[in-house]
């Protein structure tokens, strides 16, 4: 780091001697330390280590410089420094004589900082990350290549950023500020006056007006490239960024991307053709994506978002995004598949797009018009749809409850345990990380869903694509449901269902209707709920257990179907022999790690009707 600091100016070098700063008298030496007093009385002193030589310096190791100048004898010296990082910089300081002076710099090649003095001053940057403040007096400065501060404080400046990514001030006066190269920023602090902003080359210049004080509203022109206040106007092009003043601004963009930001005060923000991003900030604010303020202009897909306040945020014929933020906002998609974005809440949402409500969280009090996707919280929510429009919905984490209505609906559940009706039509429904139920409660005919294969089909199963989905509700009809080798949970319904768990162990409920119910492979918990079910076990099953076993028509005509145990197990007597009453519950036991568990069932209540054998 190389550092000036006014007439004081400080900065690593090694040095030889060039017109009026020719040395005159040694002022001070040292192995760390050389300092001189040059013809013209400048104080030149050299900071260091292992200093040799005597009225002049021959060796060692310089780290920094620093140069008094002797203002009531000024002359035009030139100083020209080299050998640090290679480079070769020279430093000239010329101007009227007295108090008149000028500081006229051209720094080193690195990351150099730079603080004029209260004249008029000329600051250079060549390569490097500098940080260059013009004081008082009327300035130019330059940063050059690299990523560059730039801020003229008072007087009438002239800021060019150069290559790179620069941040350019503008503090007091009348200033023309110029980016150059790169995505610039321009940060005004003066508020409307007469100045002259460029933000150059670049395709992500912002302009920053948030630091001007200026409260009483800005009318900001992207397009005509001018910023109006009081009777004052500002020239500004070359932007596709813009935040506002603390005021009730208008902003107008242009037909770039643009991103505007209106911050405090309740702004008037439009867009433009193409894919904007649009904040209100604080305040009620109205947000339209395009500049003919209307919700069936033309657009590309733009990002709107309200923030605090009650806001209203039009959308157009793109794509867009709104955000309202917290306070009940009007959010209006426009022509498009537009989405009502609720991730940054800070509690779950109910957004009900049907009814063009929200409640809870950022939702509280929102409506929504020409809605057709939904990003929840990262709470529990529950997005709800439309009849025949085709949804996508992101339930961000939580536990969320997803209703798709008739359509092709986009589902994607992301994380959390999530519950997933897609409707009638083909949907894609995708549980994300947790354990997942799609549900079928709604269809009005049977369904068949396999997932281990993701093969479905029938009632509002058909067309479905199923992705990470660990559960299933099936239909009021006569369903097929089949589990793949994870932990399921299966629901099967009203209807006479047929459900195998598969692999794992497994939660199978059948709900009303005479249901065939097979655990499958696992330690499975099975319960055929009303009517009289069949409960299948093979060998292999595992130790399964069921909740509510109907033995004996005590509580209907539940069956126990063992299928391939062999003349081991084919008769009642043998399944008796193996059964043992363990406290309130019968426990039959066919060895190799398989079992049931029939909970609340005395061993004494089962009979032969109880059980088959195929």
């Amino acid at each position: 780091m190389a550092i000036f600091n006014g007439s004081t100016a400080t900065q690593g070098f090694s040095m030889f001697f060039v017109s009026t700063v020719d040395w005159n008298s040694v002022d001070a030496t040292g192995a760390g330390l050389y300092s001189y007093i040059s013809d013209d009385g400048h104080d030149i002193e050299l900071l260091g280590s292992g200093f040799t030589g005597g009225a002049t310096p021959t060796g060692g190791t310089v780290t920094s410089g620093q140069i008094d100048l002797n203002n009531d004898n000024f002359g035009s010296p030139d100083i020209v420094f080299s050998g640090f990082s290679g480079s070769l910089v020279t430093m000239t300081n010329s101007g009227a004589s007295g108090n008149a002076n000028g500081f006229y710099t051209e720094m080193l090649v690195g990351d150099d900082s730079v603080t004029g003095s209260g004249f008029n001053d000329t600051l250079k940057g060549l390569g490097g990350n500098d940080t260059i403040l013009g004081g008082n007096g009327n300035d130019s400065l330059v940063g050059g290549a690299g990523n560059d501060s730039l801020d003229g404080e008072s007087g009438d400046d002239t800021l060019e950023g150069g290559d790179g990514d620069d941040v350019l001030s503008d503090s007091f006066g009348v200033d023309s500020i110029v980016g150059g190269d790169g995505d610039d920023t321009v940060i005004v602090t003066s508020g409307v006056g007469s100045d002259f902003f460029d933000g150059g080359l670049g395709t992500h210049d912002l302009i920053n007006w948030s630091g001007s004080g200026d409260a009483g509203g800005i009318d900001f022109d992207m397009q005509a490239g001018t910023a109006t206040d009081g009777g004052f106007t500002e020239t500004m092009t070359g932007f596709e960024g813009l935040k506002g003043a603390g005021g009730d601004d208008t902003i107008l963009g242009t037909s770039g991307d643009n991103f505007l930001a209106g911050m405090g005060g309740n702004d008037l923000i439009q867009g433009g053709l193409n894919a904007d991003t649009l904040f209100g900030g604080d305040g009620n604010d109205t947000l339209y994506s395009n500049t003919q303020a209307s919700p069936n202009g033309s657009g590309v897909g733009d990002v709107l978002s309200g923030d605090a306040g009650a806001d209203s945020l039009i959308g157009s014929g793109g794509t867009d995004t709104l955000t309202g933020g917290a306070g009940a906002d009007a959010l209006n998609g426009g022509a498009g598949s537009d989405t009502a974005d609720y991730s940054a809440s800070g509690a779950g949402v109910t957004v009900k797009i049907w009814a063009g409500t929200g409640v809870g969280g950022d939702a509280q009090g929102d409506t929504l018009i020409k809605i057709e996707n939904l990003v929840g919280s990262s709470f529990n929510d529950r997005l709800i749809g439309l009849f025949n429009q085709d949804n996508v919905f992101h339930g961000g984490d939580g536990n969320d409850y997803f209703d798709g209505f008739a359509g092709s609906d986009s589902i994607y559940g992301q994380n959390g345990d999530d519950r997933i009706i897609g409707g009638a039509g083909g949907d894609l429904l995708d549980g994300g990380d947790g354990h997942d139920l799609v549900s079928y409660g709604s269809s009005q005919s049977a369904i068949n869903v396999n997932l281990k294969t993701l093969a479905v089909s029938g009632g509002d199963a058909a067309g479905d694509t199923l992705v990470a989905v660990e559960g299933v509700i099936g239909s009021a009809f006569a369903d097929a449901i089949i589990g793949d080798d994870n932990y399921n949970t299966i629901q099967a319904n009203g209807g006479a269902d047929w459900v195998n768990g598969g692999g794992g162990f497994d939660f199978i409920n059948g709900h009303n209707g005479a249901d065939m119910l097979i655990g499958g492979t696992g330690n499975d918990t099975l319960i055929g709920g009303l009517h009289d079910d069949t409960f299948r076990f093979s060998p292999g099953d595992g130790a399964d257990r069921i909740n509510d076993f109907g033995a004996g028509g005590a509580t209907g005509n539940d069956l126990i179907q063992l299928k391939d145990y062999g003349p081991a197990f084919d008769t009642f007597a043998e399944v008796m022999a193996a059964a043992s009453q363990q406290g309130g519950d019968t426990l039959i036991d066919f060895g190799g790690g398989d079992s049931i568990l029939l909970v609340g069932i005395n061993v004494g209540q089962l009979n032969a009707a109880d059980f088959s054998f195929i």
